[in-house]
């Protein structure tokens, strides 16, 4: 992990993302590989499934007839589910605060999208991404008021 002049977060790769996504929302990973809510012990479930995740480089996961691994980039419904989850988590004293969240494509170049997320206390966007799953995780890191630059991660399929 690196400063950008910027002042953001830059992380060296993928997992090392990942490992401070599943921090700042309070997720850890379990000696199975599921992901679990450290507050509450739940292994978390999507769509009926257990979550697989690593945050080890190189580390191959497999997913059994019960389980959906952690990969954004090819599941995007999962980002969105794991970002309400987040949205619920963190605001549970707070459930005035957040609105609604929604995508925004850029006016110049329609493959790239934003995501916006509404707030009693004024919208926060995300940067113009390919992979629009980046937008919901800088922005779980814009909530919590850690700036994140996600750029070399955005790759074009």
């Amino acid at each position: 992990m690196t400063f950008n002049t910027e002042g953001r977060i830059v992380f060296d790769d993928v997992p090392e993302m990942y490992y401070n996504l599943f921090n700042e929302i309070g997720l850890a990973i379990n000696k199975e590989s599921y992901l679990y809510d450290t507050d509450t012990g739940i292994v978390l479930k999507f769509k009926d499934k257990y979550i697989k995740a690593s945050n080890k480089p190189g580390e191959d996961l497999y997913a059994g007839k019960t389980d959906v691994v952690f990969d954004p980039l090819k599941n995007y419904t999962l980002m969105t589910s794991l970002f309400g989850y987040y949205i619920d988590k963190e605001f549970v004293d707070r459930p005035d605060f957040y609105i609604a969240q929604f995508i925004d494509d850029n006016p110049e170049d329609k493959h790239l999208q934003r995501v916006v997320v509404k707030t009693r206390e004024g919208d926060i966007f995300s940067e113009y991404y390919y992979n629009a799953y980046l937008g919901y995780v800088e922005n779980i890191f814009n909530l919590s008021g850690t700036y994140v630059y996600l750029k070399n991660f955005d790759i074009v399929i």
